[in-house]
C-alpha cells in the first residue's frame, strides 16, 4: 500500500492541491437541505397531529364521564415523566474514550482515514426551548440532543461533516464511521391518548460538483419508531427507560467523481409528539449523545 500522505497536517496540504479548496458554498447549501428536511417531517408531523386531535376528542366524547381522571394526578404524572428525562440533561456527552494509540490519519492509495478535528458541524431544534435542544463540536467530532413532544410535535438534529477529495472515479465508493452512542427514550400515554417518538442515526453524502445529495443512507443504528396509546409504557430497554451506551461502525457506498469533492454528513435525528387533555395524557421524550472519533473512506 503507497502511502501518499501521513497526519493531519500533512491531509489538509494535500487535498486542495489534489483539487480546489472545498467551496464553503456547499457547506450552506447542504446544511439548508439538510434544515429543509427535517423542519419538513416536523410539518407533516404537526399537520396529522392537528387533523387527529378532533377525531380523537370525538371518539372519546361518550366516555367523558367514565374517563375523566383526577386532574392534579394527571399534570403530577406527567411533571414525573419530564424529571425523569430532564435530569439527565447534566450527564457528560462522552460515556467513552476515544480509540486508544490509534494512527495518525492518512491517505493511503484507496484508502483514507480521518479523526477530529471534523470540517463542519450542523445542529436543528424546533421551539419552544428546552422541549428541543441541539449541540455539534466538529472540533472534538461530537454532537448531542434532546427532545420532548411538550403537547405537539417536536424534533433535534445534529451531526458533523467531514470533505472527501476523490482523486479516481470509484461507482462504490465506502464511507464508514466509528461512532460511540448514549440514549434514551421513553414513550407514556393514558386513557388513549398517543404519542409516537422516532430516532435514527444517518449518513448522507453532498457532491459539490452534482450540487446535491448523491446518497442517503438512513435508519441505521441507533434507530426506533415507537408509539403508544390507552395505557401503553414503552421506552429504550423495556419501562422505566434505561440509558443505552456501546460503540458501532456503520457505513454506506456513494458514486464519486474523480477531481471532485465530497461532504459527508454523519448525523442523527429524533421526533417526539404528546397530547394532554382533561380526560388523558401522553408523554414522549429522548436523549441522544453521540462521539464520531474516527472515518474512514475506502477498505483496507
Amino acid at each position: 500500500m503507497i502511502t501518499v500522505a501521513r497526519g493531519t497536517k500533512q491531509i489538509r496540504k494535500l487535498e486542495p492541491a489534489l483539487g480546489e479548496k472545498p467551496p464553503q458554498k456547499a457547506a450552506i447549501q447542504c446544511q439548508a437541505a439538510l434544515k429543509q428536511y427535517v423542519e419538513g417531517r416536523l410539518k407533516q408531523r404537526r399537520a396529522h397531529q392537528a387533523a387527529f386531535r378532533p377525531l380523537l376528542e370525538k371518539a372519546q366524547a361518550p366516555l367523558r364521564d367514565l374517563l375523566t381522571p383526577d386532574k392534579t394526578l394527571l399534570r403530577k404524572l406527567v411533571k414525573q415523566q419530564q424529571a425523569a428525562f430532564r435530569v439527565t440533561r447534566k450527564k457528560p456527552v462522552l460515556r467513552h474514550p476515544l480509540l486508544p494509540d490509534v494512527p495518525q490519519p492518512g491517505i493511503e492509495q484507496g484508502f483514507l482515514l480521518k479523526f477530529p478535528p471534523y470540517d463542519e458541524a450542523f445542529q436543528y431544534a424546533s421551539n419552544p426551548y428546552p422541549a428541543a435542544q441541539a449541540q455539534a463540536d466538529k472540533a472534538v467530532g461530537t454532537y448531542k440532543f434532546d427532545v420532548e413532544g411538550d403537547g405537539d410535535s417536536n424534533a433535534a438534529s445534529a451531526g458533523i461533516g467531514v470533505y472527501f477529495f476523490a482523486y479516481e472515479d470509484n461507482p462504490i465508493q465506502r464511507v464508514a464511521a466509528l461512532v460511540d452512542y448514549d440514549y434514551i427514550w421513553g414513550t407514556w400515554s393514558i386513557n388513549g391518548y398517543t404519542a409516537h417518538n422516532d430516532g435514527a442515526t444517518n449518513i448522507w453524502v453532498w457532491g459539490v460538483s452534482e450540487n446535491r445529495w448523491v446518497a442517503q443512507t438512513g435508519s441505521l443504528s441507533p434507530y426506533w419508531s415507537d408509539g403508544t396509546g390507552w395505557f401503553d409504557q414503552h421506552g429504550s430497554g423495556g419501562y422505566p427507560p434505561t440509558e443505552q451506551f456501546g460503540r458501532q461502525s456503520t457505513e454506506t457506498f456513494f458514486p464519486a467523481a474523480a477531481n471532485n469533492f465530497y461532504l459527508v454528513w454523519i448525523w442523527s435525528e429524533g421526533s417526539c409528539d404528546d397530547s394532554a387533555s382533561i380526560l388523558g395524557a401522553s408523554y414522549a421524550a429522548q436523549q441522544q449523545r453521540m462521539s464520531v472519533p474516527m472515518i474512514t473512506f475506502g477498505s483496507l
